[in-house]
This record gives structure tokens, sequence and C-alpha cells, in this order.
């Protein structure tokens, strides 16, 4: 080796991830994943470990390898700091990133990386569906289980910038920053030559390394009043709603908003953390022991960093909120300047208060508006707030992170959130699709999937009870209706499910929700793998109209042995609408998994809007999962 290759050689620091996982080797304008077995600087410089021609105009700045660490297989972490920016190999073409709205989240948008700066921006003082804080970079045509691609996270709370940027010479680097006058968050990046899933094994096991300690946490069924009640809370409703729902297999009840002051709608009350005299008299004590004699625990629904423009706080201390009273406001509320000693003391006793007097054991944090205007670094004084509650007060509370459906969804809040609101859809065909692209970043157990009413409040449409408990199975299950109106066959069809999933939730938390790439674009198929890969809970979701007459086998890679295939919480359209459907559906099969890889499993005709659920079992009754 001559005294210049020497050189280079002697500049590149090599970061191993975890043991038996890839290294991040980089320094200058070099940038490579490695296994341990390949040698860094081959004499032919190979491409396809992503080693970049000397010269490139993007160089690692100095000292960038002191904030790098690994975190585990295939997972890196750059700690947070200043603006980040760093060459990328030179192989990557498609850039995939998400944007949408609210009920529309995690809406992916995919395209070849251009000439100069591919970026995604948020600002508003908080995360919101329009700019997800990640992107996923790759060969061409990367697919969900094919192609070397780089998944990166950035884990802010608020405002930031991510993007990727090419260069005149056809270099790429990846640039990321935080908030005006803050710090850029930690930026998480993982690496895959097995596709799309090969990212979800890494993120979502990276996940449960880092965050242990609050992901370990017992996940319950979860029966949510908002679309049950909306506002027109009444004890004795939302009591036999608890029962109800107790009777299903629900565990926990959580009171959400409406519950507190002049609450009875969405533009007064908020500051006022007392219970609404006018529906609770004698507070909420009454309704609790309801729930608590039913089987089921308590939690409350509270938006700690804002106030109403109706409400006595407001009335009381209209300097405590940020900026001019006669801002533009949305959903008549202002935010609160947490900043102030006296306003953060209120915020907290009241939280703290509920928590001691009301036995609440979790809570739902939501954030319903933009603070466009507010100090930077307002978001981060309300995660603060909450995460004081989890470390001073109470530090095994269940904190479910929420803003205008899933706008809280960032590793940002893994420190003080033990689950994520996904979205306020429920209509499967616009959850199931999100929850596949959510799944690259969070394992599926800390995304809430609830299943909504027969009629979806959200788009009009109805949805067969049978495809809306499916589509719940997969994340963290719950419930977001009024229980009492169901009729007999939806009653017996979610008791089911719920049955279903609490007796798989143990090794579903361990596991890995992957996708299940079909011919048929119509269909959206995903699945929950045991980590010794010997069961599986599987989804298949007709979501437009099918493509053939008869659809093509379902290919499941990602499992081992001989397993016992059946078809759970069945629905009976299926025989009505084909005469002819695979006798498995009705008899089950055992198979050996290489046949499910390489032939598949014959789906049954689908309707738009019907799905299947598949629960993948070992034969040998003692295979511990």
């Amino acid at each position: 080796m001559t005294q210049e290759r020497q050189a280079v050689s002697d500049a590149i620091v090599q970061i191993q991830s975890a043991e038996g996982g890839y290294v991040w080797a980089f320094g200058g304008t070099v940038c490579a994943f490695l296994g341990r077995e390949v040698a860094l600087l081959e004499p032919d410089r190979p491409r396809a470990h992503g080693l970049m021609d000397d010269g490139e105009a993007f160089a690692f700045p100095d000292g960038f390898a002191e904030r790098v660490r690994g975190v585990s297989a295939n997972v890196w972490a750059v700690e947070a700091g200043e603006r980040i920016c760093f060459p990328l190999p030179r192989w990557i073409e498609d850039v995939l990133t998400w944007g949408g709205r609210w009920s529309g989240e995690f809406q992916p948008e995919r395209r070849q990386v251009g000439s100069g700066v591919d970026i995604r921006s948020r600002s508003g003082n908080r995360i919101a569906p329009d700019a997800f804080p990640g992107l996923v970079i790759g060969t061409a045509g990367f697919g969900d289980d094919t192609g070397e691609v780089i998944g990166v996270h950035l884990a802010a709370l608020a405002d930031f910038d991510l993007g990727v940027r090419r260069g005149r010479e056809g270099d790429y680097a990846l640039e990321a920053e935080g908030p005006e006058g803050g710090k850029t968050p930690v930026l998480y990046l993982a690496y895959s030559d097995r596709g799309l899933n090969g990212l979800r094994v890494a993120f979502q096991d990276a996940y449960r390394v880092q965050f242990s300690e609050i992901y370990k946490h017992h996940r319950p069924v979860q029966l949510n009043t908002w679309e049950g009640v909306y506002f027109d809370h009444d004890v004795d409703r939302l009591s036999d709603m608890a029962r109800a729902g107790a009777a299903l297999g629900a565990e926990h009840f959580v009171l959400d908003d409406g519950w507190f002051g002049r609450r009875s709608d969405d533009t007064r009350g908020l500051g006022d953390w007392e219970p609404r005299a006018s529906v609770y008299p004698n507070g909420l004590g009454p309704l609790i022991d309801t729930v608590e004699d039913a089987g089921m625990s308590f939690g409350l629904w509270i938006e700690p960093e804002m106030v109403s423009r109706d409400s006595a706080l407001f009335e009381a201390h209209p300097d405590w909120i940020w900026g001019e009273e006669d801002q533009p406001l949305g959903r008549g509320q202002y935010g609160l300047d947490l900043r102030i000693p006296d306003c953060w003391e209120y915020v907290y006793n009241a939280a703290m208060g509920a928590l001691d007097g009301l036995r609440v054991e979790s809570f739902k944090w939501d954030c319903n508006r933009d603070l466009i205007s507010a100090p930077p670094k307002i978001a981060q004084y309300a995660s603060d707030l909450m995460a004081s509650i989890n470390t001073l007060g109470f530090p095994t509370l269940p904190i479910e992170a929420c803003a205008s459906g899933g706008g809280r969804l960032s590793r940002g809040y893994a420190d003080v959130a033990y689950r994520y609101w996904l979205s306020d859809a429920h209509d499967p065909d616009i959850k199931l699709p999100m929850l596949r692209e959510a799944s690259l970043f969070f394992p599926g157990l800390v995304l809430g999937t609830h299943v909504g009413g027969a009629v979806s409040q959200l788009t009009g449409r109805r949805a067969a009870i049978e495809t809306r408990a499916a589509a719940a199975m997969l994340g963290h299950m719950g419930l977001e209706l009024d229980p009492t109106g169901l009729s007999e066959r939806e009653a017996e069809v979610l008791s089911e499910a719920i049955s279903i999933w609490k007796a798989n939730r143990d090794w579903m938390q361990e596991g890995h929700l992957l996708a299940l790439p079909h011919r048929d674009p119509g269909i959206t198929a995903l699945g929950v793998f045991s980590p010794d890969r010997r069961r599986a809970l599987i989804v298949a979701l007709q979501c437009d109209t099918p493509r053939d007459s008869v659809p093509a086998p379902l290919r499941i890679a990602h499992l081992t042995g001989v397993v016992r295939v059946k078809a759970v919480c069945l629905d009976p359209h299926l025989k009505r609408f084909a005469k002819a459907q695979p006798d498995w559906l009705e008899t089950g099969l055992t198979m050996d998994t290489e046949h499910l890889r390489c032939v598949g499993l014959q789906l049954p005709v689908l309707q738009a809007g019907r799905c299947i659920a598949i629960d993948i079992s070992p034969t040998d009754p003692d295979t511990n999962s």
C-alpha cells in the first residue's frame, strides 16, 4: 500500500453498530457500510460497499466520529448538537419521505434524488403529519425485501430541516438541523442490504434496546371514549360503556376530552383541570369506581401546554400565554408560556393532583394547534413537564403521545411516551397502510390502533367488523367506539379479536412488524413475526378493487420450520362473495415455511374493503417464541 493510500486508510473511522451488525466506516469523503469480514480499502475500491471517490465536495466535519455511537445491530446515533452534515454513499438514487395531513398521516412520497437539495421542513413548534422527520434513501427500485437502503430519523420535538443534497459531481450529503437557536436533535441512522424490511428489523430492535424500561410496560387493551361520546359526557352512559367494554375484554378505560372545566366543546375550558361540575357533580370518583369494579384501570386525556380564551385560567392569568392576546387562534386556544415559573408550577400541580387524588393510571397527552410564533424551546418545555411527572412523581406512569392525531410520532418523545396515537382515522384502508409506513421506524406495539365504529366518522364509509378488528390487531389494540351499541355479531367478533391479541401480545411485543409485498398493488399485507420466526399474525386487506379475478398467492418470508396456518375472525361474507374459496379458510393447514416463502399462501377472493387475518403457529406446541 502506498503512503497516500495508507494515509487515507488511517483517516477512516469504523464504528460497529452491535455484535453481528454492520460497521459504519467514514472519514473525509468516504462513507460505507461494511460487514466485519469485508476489508475497507481493497485495491479496486468496490462500489458495492459504498466507497466514494476521493476529492468530493462534501467531507465529514472535524470531531464527527466523537458524536457517533452504535445503538444496536445496524443502527447508529449521531448525538445532538450542532447542525449535522455528512457525505453519503454514491450508490443512492431514490428517496422516500412522508407527508400528509390530519387523519391522513404517513403518506409516502417516493422519487429520484434530483440536483440541489431535497428537503423536508417543519415549523410550528410541534411535529405534524405534513412532514415526518425521517427519510429513506437507497438504490434504484428498492423494495420491502430488496435493495440497499439507509434509513434516517431525526428525533425532533418540533421545528426541523432534514434533507439530501446532491452536488455537482454526483456526490450526496445528508443535512439535518433543529429549531433556530436550538440544538439539532439526535439523528438515528440505519442500514440494510435487504430492503425496507431490513430497516424495520433494525429500527424496531433499536427502539426496544434504547427505550427498554418504558417499552416493556404492560400494554392493556384500551377503550377510549372520544368517538363514543365526544363532548356529550354523561356518567351513566360512560359507566355503561365501561361495563360493556370490560365484557369484550378491554382492560384500560381512557376518559378523553370533555371531562373538565367549561369543556362542552373544543373552544373552551382548557387549563381548568377540575372535573366538569355540570356532568360530574361528585367528581370523577364514582365513574372511576365503576371502571375499577369492571376490572379496568382508568386513564385521562390532557392538553397541559394550552389554555382556552374561554377559561377561568386565562381570565385569571392572561399574562401566562405566549404572544399577544389578539393573535390568530386555533380552536380558541393559546399556548401557555411554560418558561414562567408560576405557570409551570400550576400545570404541574394540576397534573399531579389528578394522579394523586383521582386514581389516574395513564395520561393521553394531546396538542391541537401549531404555535407558529412561539419561542423555539416551547415544545421542549412541554416535554420536560411530562418527563418531570414521570421521573419525579410517577416513574411508571404510561403516557400516550398525541397531537391532532399522529402529530407526535418521533423518537424525541420516546423517553416520555410508552405509546403513540397513530391517527384519528380508523378506516382500515387508511390505517393499515399508515401502519406499514410507521413500522419503518417504530415497533408495532407502540402504535395505538383502535377499532372504530361501523360507519367511519371521518369518511362516512361502512366497514365490516371483521375488517375493523383485524386492522387493529397488529399494533397496540384498542376500541374507539361506544360498545353498548354493538350488535351481537360485532360483540362476538370483537371479543374473539381481543382474546387473540391478548394471547399473542407478549411475543408480539418482542417481534417485528414487517410488510409483505403482493403483485396486486391494491392489497396491503402486514404481519408481526416472532423473534424466533416460528409465529406470525398477518392481515391482508384488499384496499382497492382487485386487479385479478383470482388473487395471486401471498408469499410469506421471515418464517422457519413447519407451521400451522389458520384464518381467524373469518368474515362470513367471503363465502357468499365467491363460490369457491381456499379450503384452508375452514380447515387450516400445515405447511413447511419454505413453501410459504417460495410459492405462497393462496388468498381468498376479496372485495375492496374486506380482509383476511391469518394466525401462524409452530406445529410443536412446546416451542417457545
